[in-house]
């Protein structure tokens, strides 16, 4: 009959335990916050076409910078449906421009239409106002009201 030594034993105890406390249930560390889809509608007094629209996630509301940027062409339609996928949690502005004069970038001119989510009137709400929650959710049915932007006088 052979003898087991009692050295291994001890090893692959010493192992087990070593094993037992590595990833265990990580109650202690934060949990990695997953990105969120956001969807929604731009709605327009009247229907358009062929001008650019773009749709912005934004912790401010320079169009120059944002999080994210949602763009197409406007079909003769007055509701444009956007979507956005893996927005980072978090709390921010949403617009919509609609680009009449053809420039892509910058700030809404004279002629576009622009709308903030939250508002009826076009303009900016006091704060960032849409919540994206961490996890695979969806946010939906955020619609942006746009109105036309004035002239300069």
């Amino acid at each position: 009959m052979r003898r087991m030594s009692y050295g291994w034993i001890s090893v692959a105890m010493a192992l087990g335990v070593v094993f037992v406390g590595c990833g265990g249930g990580g109650s202690d560390r934060d949990p990695v916050p997953v990105n969120a889809n956001v969807l929604g509608t731009l709605m327009l007094p009247e229907a358009v076409d062929t001008p650019t629209y773009q749709v912005y996630i934004d912790d401010d509301t320079d169009p120059t910078t944002f999080v994210a940027r949602s763009e197409g062409i406007c079909a003769c339609n007055t509701a444009i449906d956007y979507f956005f996928n893996n927005v980072p949690p978090g709390t921010y502005y949403i617009y919509g421009i609609v680009r009449m004069n053809q420039h892509l970038d910058g700030p809404a001119q004279p002629n576009d239409f622009l709308g903030f989510y939250g508002t009826l009137d076009g303009q900016k709400p006091d704060a960032p106002n849409l919540v994206v929650p961490g996890g695979q959710e969806i946010a939906s049915g955020i619609e942006i009201r746009a109105t036309l932007v004035p002239p300069a006088p």
